[in-house]
């Protein structure tokens, strides 16, 4: 069974990697979102950024021992990831990384799917909230995740060595996960959410662009921090961007 997921994984890992714009780099993360927060010391950014991570080893022994960490819970990989960065606003302190999901995007001959994310702050509970979406053809995974702490995992600007995997920092943990279905009268796929908080309710604005224009009118969902519970669908949303 092992060297059966195993070749999965390294098979998956060459699709990917064909994909890739250069091989055995990781390139610098493009911000997906970001917010300012109060802090005992001094207004905080925190930006939400996806970054490209190592390559996974190129040659069958590594990737069988790669995959077998993965699947005895010794480390974690993902070939791109969304991390959380702070930093202060009013002095030109350090920059950080307080939290971050790895993910493996898909690409041919695999369906494609599309990533986004975005954060906020829930000033009652002292909390920032993120929730990841990965959209594919008429369909959308939304997962929510709180920010336990602000404390450091790791420096910023990240640098990572595939060789020593195990001591990359821990994944976060979702607290719900949502599928929703997508209509072809919406938009197929979503390749922008943006979230606000509202009273302890998460609402999650879903768009078909990039600039939040095209491809339709934008759809809502929405999670009850309290409950912890997802909307059981899609509603219409207004023109927030």
């Amino acid at each position: 069974m092992c060297i059966v997921r195993s070749f999965a994984f390294s098979l998956l890992m060459a699709v990917f990697l064909s994909q890739r714009p250069s091989a055995g780099t990781v390139e610098g993360p493009s911000i997906c979102d970001s917010i300012r927060v109060p802090f005992v010391t001094g207004p905080l950014e925190l930006r939400l950024q996806r970054q490209i991570m190592p390559d996974p080893p190129s040659d069958l022994a590594g990737h069988l021992r790669l995959s077998e960490m993965i699947a005895r819970g010794e480390a974690e990989y993902g070939t791109e990831a969304f991390l959380l960065t702070r930093g202060a606003l009013e002095t030109r302190g350090k920059t950080s990384v307080v939290w971050i999901e790895y993910v493996t995007p898909s690409g041919p001959p695999l369906p494609p799917d599309v990533w986004s994310a975005s954060v906020v702050w829930s000033a009652p509970r002292k909390k920032a909230f993120v929730v990841v979406g990965r959209s594919v053809p008429y369909s959308l995974s939304l997962s929510v995740f709180r920010v336990e702490s602000l404390e450091t995992i790791a420096p910023f600007p990240l640098t990572l060595d595939i060789r020593s995997v195990r001591d990359w920092p821990k994944g976060a943990r979702p607290l719900a996960r949502k599928e929703y279905q997508l209509s072809s009268r919406d938009f197929p796929t979503t390749a922008k959410i943006k979230l606000v908080d509202q009273d302890g309710i998460l609402l999650v604005f879903c768009y078909a662009s990039l600039d939040g224009k095209g491809g339709g009118e934008a759809k809502m969902a929405s999670y009850d921090i309290d409950k912890g519970q997802w909307s059981d669908g899609l509603s219409r949303a207004g023109g927030l961007k």
